[in-house]
Protein backbone atom coordinates (compact mmCIF):
# COMPACT_ATOMS: atom_id res chain seq x y z
CA UNK A 1 0.00 0.00 0.00
CA UNK A 2 1.15 3.39 -0.72
CA UNK A 3 1.24 6.24 2.20
CA UNK A 4 1.52 9.55 1.10
CA UNK A 5 3.40 12.88 3.54
CA UNK A 6 1.04 15.18 4.95
CA UNK A 7 1.04 17.62 1.63
CA UNK A 8 0.72 15.03 -0.73
CA UNK A 9 4.40 15.49 -2.06
CA UNK A 10 6.50 12.39 -1.84
CA UNK A 11 4.97 8.53 -1.06
CA UNK A 12 6.44 5.37 0.26
CA UNK A 13 5.21 1.72 -0.38
CA UNK A 14 5.26 -0.38 2.95
CA UNK A 15 3.96 -4.06 2.26
CA UNK A 16 2.44 -5.97 5.46
CA UNK A 17 2.10 -9.73 6.04
CA UNK A 18 -0.10 -11.42 8.61
CA UNK A 19 0.84 -13.77 11.48
CA UNK A 20 4.23 -12.94 10.67
CA UNK A 21 6.83 -13.79 12.51
CA UNK A 22 3.97 -15.15 14.35
CA UNK A 23 0.57 -15.65 14.94
CA UNK A 24 -1.48 -12.43 16.31
CA UNK A 25 1.71 -10.28 14.63
CA UNK A 26 1.97 -7.97 11.88
CA UNK A 27 5.22 -7.51 9.57
CA UNK A 28 5.76 -4.12 7.80
CA UNK A 29 8.50 -3.65 5.52
CA UNK A 30 9.01 -0.34 3.40
CA UNK A 31 9.41 -0.92 -0.48
CA UNK A 32 10.97 2.04 -2.00
CA UNK A 33 13.29 3.47 0.25
CA UNK A 34 16.62 2.04 -0.90
CA UNK A 35 15.64 4.44 -4.08
CA UNK A 36 17.22 7.29 -1.47
CA UNK A 37 20.59 7.98 -1.10
CA UNK A 38 20.55 8.32 2.79
CA UNK A 39 24.53 9.27 2.90
CA UNK A 40 25.93 5.98 3.23
CA UNK A 41 27.95 5.56 0.44
CA UNK A 42 26.84 2.14 -1.03
CA UNK A 43 24.62 0.92 1.50
CA UNK A 44 21.04 1.63 0.98
CA UNK A 45 18.22 0.31 3.50
CA UNK A 46 14.79 -0.76 4.14
CA UNK A 47 12.34 -0.95 7.39
CA UNK A 48 11.14 -3.98 8.56
CA UNK A 49 9.12 -3.86 11.67
CA UNK A 50 6.28 -6.47 13.53
CA UNK A 51 3.53 -4.82 15.58
CA UNK A 52 0.45 -6.68 17.38
CA UNK A 53 -1.87 -7.20 14.41
CA UNK A 54 -4.44 -5.29 16.55
CA UNK A 55 -1.97 -2.04 16.23
CA UNK A 56 -3.41 -1.30 12.74
CA UNK A 57 -0.42 2.08 12.44
CA UNK A 58 2.43 -0.43 11.79
CA UNK A 59 2.59 0.43 8.40
CA UNK A 60 2.31 4.25 8.96
CA UNK A 61 4.79 3.78 10.98
CA UNK A 62 7.28 2.28 8.42
CA UNK A 63 5.88 5.33 6.01
CA UNK A 64 6.75 8.20 8.68
CA UNK A 65 10.34 6.67 9.52
CA UNK A 66 11.11 6.41 6.04
CA UNK A 67 9.80 10.04 5.31
CA UNK A 68 12.34 10.97 8.74
CA UNK A 69 14.95 9.27 6.60
CA UNK A 70 14.48 10.53 2.93
CA UNK A 71 12.38 13.81 3.39
CA UNK A 72 13.82 15.04 6.79
CA UNK A 73 17.62 13.48 6.73
CA UNK A 74 16.89 11.62 10.02
CA UNK A 75 19.92 9.40 10.52
CA UNK A 76 18.96 5.78 9.51
CA UNK A 77 21.01 3.35 10.29
CA UNK A 78 21.84 0.65 12.87
CA UNK A 79 21.36 2.28 16.59
CA UNK A 80 19.62 5.20 15.54
CA UNK A 81 16.58 6.65 16.95
CA UNK A 82 13.68 8.18 15.48
CA UNK A 83 11.67 10.12 18.26
CA UNK A 84 8.22 10.36 18.74
CA UNK A 85 6.79 8.28 15.91
CA UNK A 86 4.61 6.12 17.73
CA UNK A 87 3.40 9.85 19.36
CA UNK A 88 1.87 9.92 16.05
CA UNK A 89 -0.45 7.02 16.23
CA UNK A 90 -1.21 6.60 19.99
CA UNK A 91 -2.45 8.57 22.86
CA UNK A 92 1.14 8.88 25.19
CA UNK A 93 2.66 5.79 24.26
CA UNK A 94 4.96 4.08 26.87
CA UNK A 95 7.74 3.45 23.89
CA UNK A 96 7.24 6.75 22.14
CA UNK A 97 10.62 6.15 19.62
CA UNK A 98 11.73 3.49 17.42
CA UNK A 99 15.49 2.58 17.38
CA UNK A 100 16.76 1.25 14.40
CA UNK A 101 18.58 -2.31 14.76
CA UNK A 102 19.60 -5.50 12.87
CA UNK A 103 16.51 -7.82 12.11
CA UNK A 104 16.68 -10.93 14.34
CA UNK A 105 13.24 -11.83 14.22
CA UNK A 106 13.03 -13.08 10.80
CA UNK A 107 15.88 -16.31 11.27
CA UNK A 108 15.71 -17.04 7.51
CA UNK A 109 16.14 -13.39 6.33
CA UNK A 110 15.43 -10.48 4.99
CA UNK A 111 19.08 -10.62 3.57
CA UNK A 112 20.97 -8.03 2.37
CA UNK A 113 20.50 -7.63 -1.41
CA UNK A 114 23.61 -6.95 -3.75
CA UNK A 115 22.66 -4.89 -6.46
CA UNK A 116 24.56 -3.59 -9.41
CA UNK A 117 25.94 -0.35 -7.68
CA UNK A 118 24.91 -0.74 -3.80
CA UNK A 119 23.56 -3.16 -1.16
CA UNK A 120 20.32 -2.96 -0.09
CA UNK A 121 20.46 -3.78 3.80
CA UNK A 122 17.46 -3.98 6.56
CA UNK A 123 17.16 -2.33 9.19
CA UNK A 124 14.27 -3.30 11.94
CA UNK A 125 12.30 -0.72 14.22
CA UNK A 126 12.12 -1.27 17.57
CA UNK A 127 9.71 1.00 20.02
CA UNK A 128 11.46 2.41 22.61
CA UNK A 129 10.52 4.23 25.76
CA UNK A 130 12.11 7.75 26.70
CA UNK A 131 13.97 6.30 29.89
CA UNK A 132 15.49 3.60 26.72
CA UNK A 133 16.06 6.75 24.34
CA UNK A 134 18.21 8.98 27.31
CA UNK A 135 19.63 5.59 28.14
CA UNK A 136 20.98 4.90 24.95
CA UNK A 137 22.37 8.33 24.10
CA UNK A 138 24.35 8.29 28.00
CA UNK A 139 24.98 4.59 27.95
CA UNK A 140 25.45 3.41 24.50
CA UNK A 141 22.84 1.42 22.40
CA UNK A 142 24.68 -1.52 22.58
CA UNK A 143 24.02 -1.45 26.78
CA UNK A 144 20.43 -1.07 25.91
CA UNK A 145 20.02 -4.10 23.64
CA UNK A 146 21.95 -5.87 26.26
CA UNK A 147 19.29 -4.85 28.75
CA UNK A 148 16.67 -5.82 26.54
CA UNK A 149 18.20 -9.46 26.00
CA UNK A 150 18.99 -9.64 29.74
CA UNK A 151 14.92 -9.04 30.54
CA UNK A 152 13.68 -10.90 27.76
CA UNK A 153 11.75 -8.65 26.58
CA UNK A 154 8.65 -8.90 24.43
CA UNK A 155 9.35 -6.78 21.67
CA UNK A 156 5.67 -7.26 20.43
CA UNK A 157 3.95 -5.65 23.51
CA UNK A 158 3.44 -2.14 22.89
CA UNK A 159 2.70 -1.31 26.98
CA UNK A 160 5.90 -3.26 28.14
CA UNK A 161 7.86 -1.20 31.00
CA UNK A 162 11.15 -0.07 30.34
CA UNK A 163 14.21 -1.89 31.35
CA UNK A 164 16.10 1.69 32.12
Amino acid sequence: MRHWDERENYSIAVAECENSPIDGVTAVGTVGLSDHDLGMGPVRVELIGAFPAVFEHGPNVAATCAFNAFKDGVHTRPDAIHRHVLSLYMPKPMLPHIMMIDPFLWHEGPETLVCDDFQVAWLMMMPISEKERLFAEQKGPDVLTSLFEKHQIDIYDLFRASVA
